[in-house]
């Protein structure tokens, strides 16, 4: 680029004007990326928490697979070494 010429000053114009608009644009991506990557994270975060309730949904505890006449069993049981202590 010859700066000597008379329309040099609107060529530098330009010039700046293009780097603002590069920079512009990249800073635009790095916004968008780090938007992105928060998205991502949270999903994830999301995924890992779905897993846990259903992981936990399914740790049965015994009571779950005795019947009401069982259970009164089980209560009676209960009372009854505690009576004998």
């Amino acid at each position: 680029m010859n700066w000597n010429t008379p329309d040099a000053p609107d060529q530098y114009a330009a010039l700046v004007r293009s780097r603002a608009q590069v920079q512009a644009a990249i800073c635009a991506d790095r916004r968008r990326d780090a938007l992105s990557l928060w998205r991502l994270r949270g999903a994830l975060l999301a995924i890992v928490f779905a897993v846990i309730v259903l992981l936990v949904g399914l740790i049965d505890s015994p009571a779950d697979h005795v019947g009401p006449d069982e259970m009164a069993h089980v209560r009676a049981g209960r009372q009854v070494v505690e009576v004998t202590r």
